[in-house]
């Protein structure tokens, strides 16, 4: 590994068939150029990489200069590869700004619109189950939150747009 190599691990959850699985997004950014992400297919790496870093510049970051190296563990291609933007996101605007993040009371999950806005979590609710379990807390859309108060409150953050979150998640 290169010196100025920097590293992060973001924790997120996936839901399929009603069941819920755990997923580590790993990124690190190293001298180089390029953006490889592994643990997913071919089909699904380009439009879950261009989704993730069109949604961190239209939210107004600059992305990691060098090579960027992505690895999901624990993700199985027949899966809902949207529930990968915000991890990815995030950890790439975590990377660029050397932000210490508060990630180890949250799972980060969810799509991200190219507008840098947070779409509907699908199966919202069976993920906050497992958030309750493990004692963390989900971010969802506003409006989602809103309409479900009474399932979400405690263990779910409200935001509007990926901005949101990492001013939320940024300690310092």
């Amino acid at each position: 590994m290169l010196n100025n190599t920097k590293t992060i691990k973001i924790q997120s959850v996936i839901s399929h068939n009603s069941k819920t699985f755990q997923v580590e997004v790993k990124t690190e950014v190293c001298d180089g150029i390029g953006c490889h992400i592994t643990g997913v297919s071919d089909e699904q790496s380009k439009p879950i990489l261009l989704d993730a870093l069109t949604a961190v510049q239209a939210a107004g970051y600059k992305l990691p200069i060098g090579r960027i190296l992505i690895n999901i563990d624990g993700f199985y291609d027949h899966w809902n590869s949207e529930y990968l933007h915000l991890p990815i996101a995030v950890s790439l605007v975590a990377l660029q700004y050397d932000l210490v993040l508060d990630t180890k009371r949250f799972f980060l999950s969810g799509p991200v619109s190219l507008d840098a806005k947070l779409k509907d979590v699908p199966d919202a609710r069976e993920i906050t189950d497992i958030a309750k379990r493990l004692g963390r807390k989900i971010f969802l859309p506003k409006i989602q939150y809103l309409q479900n108060l009474s399932i979400f409150q405690d263990y779910a953050v409200p935001v509007n747009n990926f901005k949101d979150v990492i001013n939320h998640l940024d300690i310092f």
